[in-house]
């Protein structure tokens, strides 16, 4: 059973300062070894230093079992530096892979093919054995596959003969970007290979082994049933609006919406709804208990099965990376509760976080990795209580208030509770990372949460019953319509209000966590009265508001033109006193969702003027979601774009109230800016980022 209560016992508190150093020291040594293979992340330790780094670990570690207690500690602590750094170093490098042109290799389909921006087919395959003459493949390593639109997409367990072009992973090439090649390099990922035509592509006759052909129909098992399970969602959103379905089938699937209809969720800070995340699968086990308790008292039995219900809907959707975290606390918790023996979970969360981190050595730098554990352990160790001391239980025995009104008041104050303390625990780091401050995120929260839990509830019953009676679904497609039109609708109003969602300038990370640690410090001392806190507050934010004071350009400088490295198109970014502009959005296969991360790594946070030169296309393709998170001012239009461009890029305005003027002439377009800056930008982008400051006298 669980350790609570607020007086805890000295063996508790002892468990829990261990955790907490055991974790703190494995997360410092990981992010040395990130910091000193650089961006990157390309140059991999020796084997015999990483040898030597682990068996200075162990040295360590065995050195203190015979010191003294506190020599023995400080011995202990540097061994998880090193076991850290060494590890972290071995997953975070990449494997040296040349590029290579016309490769014959032989795959293993991992997964259902998807369709990319681009209109071409994507999946995850392994590498079987050694490709002839392609010596730097290792056998077993795993690579994205991209086939033409019109091939034939393996399903997952079909084995493949391809011939294609090796592309590896590339780092990012401008501040702010998401580093993919960290992400790879963790997951054994080497690259892409790239499918020119669907004759490059054929199937795999020779004869696999035992153990492979056992491998591939588990595979192919999990695909059907990933199949048949979009198939029951697919219908349950017959009667949908596309963003309605998109909603489904993120809820329920766990895919990555597109439609411009859902970006209110991402506005108001509810992006972990739109994806399968922890909150979905604590959804599904309360629902699955909430199913068995109907049952009666079902003793030990109830983890057991609670625990298969979670590893079922683990097969169903697609594994990422908060669905595995979410499953790997759930399943150690509902292991503990089945062997019956007593634990602290805040303890035992922070083993599980430990487990993570060397296992995936990159969530150390993933924001869901961060907020999961760190707001789950915030909940673990004050939810409870400060839900008590905002809303006390009725004194004495008895209650003259009807027992469900009780029950209904608790669980809205809990969700308040709830609510409120994950808000304040996060807004400084979500400020620092993203850049936006959610002021109504409790209100939204506590309006649409309790909507989502319903038509999860209903649409995980129908999710499961359909892969038996696939009919079903059909048949609550009218009423599931109706609640996920209402839900949408709602975000859309909520986001429609001025203050829903304000961009802050850019935060420093260590003002951010110094924010942060003093909230958990507030909110564990649970005292709102506290002279120190207050002065500590203030500290931080004068500081805060200096730090903005300060930024800006140098009183010599007109303006400064940042040529970004964009992969198709061009984008550039203009600081002047008076406004920052954005000429042209092109962003490759992203389709725009690192451009904001990049003007905020560049200091800009806010631009007024977008401009599009439509003599090339692909300068617009992240346009729309431009608009979405920068939200400038204006759009200026140069000529005319395709029709399908045209219509995302105005209907993306027309969402956010932003006016489109069109120009005949891009230097029509740019005369408001620096006559110096037109041969900067029209010099557009390179493969590096390339960054000029104009003077004063260059007006």
């Amino acid at each position: 059973m669980p350790v609570r209560g607020s007086n805890l016992p000295t063996s508790v508190r002892a468990a829990r300062q261990r955790v907490a150093i055991a974790f703190g020291t494995l997360a410092a040594g990981v992010f040395l070894a990130g910091t000193a293979l650089g961006p990157d992340f390309d140059s991999p330790l020796k084997p015999a230093a990483e040898i030597g780094f682990l068996c200075a670990a162990a040295a360590l570690g065995g050195a203190s079992l015979a010191l003294k207690r506190h020599f023995a500690g400080v011995c202990l602590r540097l061994a998880l530096v090193l076991l850290g750094f060494a590890w972290g170093a071995h997953r975070l490098a990449r494997v040296p892979v040349a590029p290579r042109l016309g490769a014959v290799v032989r795959l293993t389909a991992l997964e259902h093919a998807r369709r990319t921006s681009t209109g071409r087919w994507s999946c995850l395959a392994a590498i079987r054995g050694a490709p002839q003459g392609w010596p730097d493949a290792p056998a077993g390593s795993l690579v994205w596959v991209s086939m033409p639109g019109d091939a034939h997409p393996p399903a997952p367990g079909d084995r493949v003969i391809a011939i294609a072009d090796f592309v590896p992973v590339d780092p990012p090439a401008n501040p702010g970007e998401f580093n993919l090649r960290r992400w790879a390099n963790d997951r054994g990922i080497l690259g892409t290979l790239r499918v020119q035509t669907g004759l490059q592509l054929r199937p795999d006759e020779a004869a696999p082994g035992f153990m492979e052909r056992l491998r591939d129909s588990a595979r192919r098992l999990i695909g059907t049933l990933r199949a048949r399970a979009s198939g029951v969602v697919d219908r349950l959103g017959e009667q949908c609006t596309p963003e309605g379905r998109e909603l489904l089938r993120g809820l329920l699937l766990g895919e990555n919406p597109q439609s411009q209809g859902l970006a209110p969720f991402y506005q108001l800070g509810l992006a972990h709804i739109l994806s399968i995340s922890g909150f979905h699968l604590a959804v599904f086990a309360g629902a699955a208990l909430f199913a068995l308790r109907l049952a009666g008292d079902l003793g030990r039995l109830e983890p057991f099965l609670v625990a298969l219900a979670i590893t079922l809907f683990v097969l169903l959707v697609p594994p990422s990376s908060p669905l595995v975290r979410a499953a790997a606390i759930l399943l150690t918790l509902l292991g503990a509760e089945y062997l019956g023996r007593r634990y602290d979970r805040l303890t035992l969360l922070g083993w599980i976080a430990c487990v993570v981190l060397l296992a995936r050595p990159s969530e150390l730098w993933s924001l869901g990795f961060q907020l999961s554990f760190g707001l789950t352990a915030v909940l673990l160790g004050m939810g409870q209580r400060l839900a008590e001391r905002l809303f006390p239980g009725p004194l004495g025995l008895g209650s003259t208030q009807p027992k469900l009104a009780a029950r209904l008041r608790g669980a809205v104050g809990v969700l308040f509770a709830t609510s409120a303390l994950c808000w304040a625990i996060s807004a400084p780091w979500i400020a620092s990372t993203i850049g936006v401050l959610n002021p109504l995120a409790i209100l939204t929260t506590m309006v649409l949460t309790p909507l989502i839990v319903l038509l999860l509830w209903a649409g995980y019953a129908v999710l499961l019953s359909g892969l038996v009676l696939p009919g079903l679904a059909s048949v609550l497609a009218a009423p599931a319509a109706l609640l996920v039109t209402f839900i949408v609708a709602c975000a859309a109003w909520f986001d429609s209000l001025a203050v829903a969602s304000i961009a802050l300038p850019p935060v420093p990370a260590a003002w951010a966590l110094a924010a942060t640690l003093l909230l958990v410090f507030w909110f564990a001392s649970a005292r709102l009265r506290q002279r120190g806190f207050a002065c500590a507050a203030g500290a931080l934010v004068v500081f805060l508001l200096l730090t903005w004071w300060m930024s800006g350009l140098p009183s010599n400088v007109a303006a400064r033109v940042h040529n970004l490295a964009i992969r198709r198109g061009s984008c550039s970014l203009v600081e002047t006193p008076v406004g920052n502009w954005m000429i042209n959005a092109g962003a490759g296969s992203d389709r725009g969702r690192n451009l904001a991360s990049v003007a905020r790594a560049l200091g800009i946070w806010r631009v007024e003027t977008l401009v599009i030169d439509s003599a090339i296309p692909s300068n617009a393709e992240g346009a729309p979601e431009v608009l979405r998170s920068l939200k400038p001012k204006r759009v200026l239009l140069v000529g005319h774009l395709p029709p399908e461009q045209d219509e995302a890029v105005r209907q993306a305005a027309a969402l956010w109230g932003i006016p489109i003027t069109e120009s005949t002439a891009l230097e029509k377009a740019l005369s408001e800016l620096p006559a110096a800056c037109l041969p900067i930008l029209q010099s557009g982008s390179s493969g590096r980022l390339v960054t000029v400051d104009l003077a004063e006298t260059a007006r």
